[in-house]
């Protein structure tokens, strides 16, 4: 006589019930972030932060951000200056300042969160003449009353220069351009973007290019300059007095978008 088997095959149902749970629980987990979302339960905090550092040995400052919105201006004294405000969820934003003998690094970073957000402002001031390097990931850039050369770059942002008479490199991916200045060079940049540059006194070199946006160049009358201004899908304006043996040069082109180069 055959005797049943008393324990039949359970494998297939404990896989089956053990996979059912871990469903069960990834979407508890879902309808928990989301709610938490919805609701707000996860409490944003206020951050702020305050570093200062001598920077009488020092001939130039870099700042890097992360999602972090940077104001660059000059500083009452020698030193440098750094204040920050903004919200998080989870990750506290990080500030700092070090003095490197020839270099001033600042960093403020805003850490990427994957529940609720992070959003960080930071103001740095410098010395008005120091040569400074800003690049920050995702936010905007706005500097003004400095002298020294400025290369400001950022991947997400606008950027914005005022009365900023020294040498201007200006790059972002996204985001506007708009230069209010005394510069004799700015070379600026924008992927996805329009480009404004206002000058108050001749220029040697202007460039803007933009691969999508349009360019708006205004430069006192008197010139001449040499002038190359294209746009592969849009119209083009020139109303300066041209010289192709001037030396001072303008170039303004972009993919998409209108072209002016004009008088202030």
């Amino acid at each position: 006589m055959t005797t049943a088997n008393r324990y039949p095959v359970t494998g297939r149902r404990g896989l089956g019930l053990a996979g059912s749970f871990l469903l069960a629980s990834a979407l508890v987990l879902v309808v928990l972030a989301g709610w938490i979302l919805v609701t707000g339960v996860v409490v944003r905090q206020d951050f702020n932060a305050r570093a200062d550092v001598a920077a009488a040995t020092a001939d130039r400052l870099t700042v890097v951000g992360n999602n972090t919105s940077i104001t660059i201006a000059p500083s009452p004294d020698s030193a440098i200056h750094v204040l920050a405000s903004g919200r998080y969820s989870t990750s506290k934003p990080q500030v700092s300042a070090v003095n490197n003998g020839g270099e001033v690094l600042v960093a403020a970073r805003c850490p990427d969160e994957l529940i609720g957000t992070c959003t960080l402002s930071a103001v740095v001031s410098l010395p008005a003449g120091m040569p400074v390097q800003v690049n920050t990931d995702n936010g905007q850039i706005l500097a003004s009353q400095l002298t020294g050369s400025l290369d400001l770059r950022t991947d997400n942002g606008d950027i914005t220069a005022q009365q900023t008479p020294g040498t201007l490199v200006l790059q972002t991916d996204n985001g506007d351009i708009t230069v209010n200045s005394g510069s004799a060079q700015v070379r600026a940049g924008a992927d996805n973007g329009a480009i404004e540059i206002i000058l108050t006194g001749v220029p040697t070199v202007v460039e803007a290019r933009a691969n999508n946006g349009n360019l708006d160049i205004r430069v006192p009358a008197v010139g001449p300059y040499l002038v190359d201004a294209r746009s592969d899908s849009g119209k083009t304006s020139i109303a300066v007095p041209q010289d192709n043996a001037s030396t001072h040069r303008i170039t303004a082109i972009t993919d998409t978008g209108e072209v002016v180069v004009h008088s202030s």
